[in-house]
């Protein structure tokens, strides 16, 4: 079993205006990428397997506006999601919202990077493989 804690804080300026906020995860599967894409590729392969319906969070992040297609090059059978330089893309199982990844990646992600520069990629999640 893996435990990741998940840390949001707002700040507004001042030390009395943080708030930090934990969230733990426990499961058995780790998802974990650190990916580099060079700038102008289309549709770079990356072996990488997700089941939504297991999911206990998931967190990407790129340091350049990139697009991940799921299971195919052109999202047959998942879907796009598009990453926008230096936000994350964050969810967990009990954030009072439904999953944004709508699809099991069976086996590959496909990544685009078309921002002009070279892409740092952070992905990082749990999920549970006896649900």
């Amino acid at each position: 079993m893996a435990t990741h804690r998940l840390s949001i804080s707002v700040n507004d300026g001042s030390q009395a205006g943080v708030t930090p906020i934990e969230v733990t995860k426990t499961a058995d599967g780790v998802l974990w990428a650190d990916l580099v894409i060079a700038d102008s590729v289309t549709d770079q392969e990356t072996v990488f397997a997700m089941d939504f319906s297991a999911l206990e969070y998931i967190y990407i992040h790129s340091d350049q506006t990139i697009t991940i297609e799921t299971n195919a090059a052109d999202a047959t059978g998942g879907q796009a999601i598009t990453i926008t330089a230096d936000v994350p893309f964050y969810w967990h199982k009990n954030s009072g919202i439904t999953n944004p990844i709508t699809a099991d990646i069976i086996t590959n992600i496909f990544i685009t990077n078309a921002s002009g520069s070279t892409a740092n990629i952070t992905i990082r999640g749990l999920q549970d493989s006896t649900p």
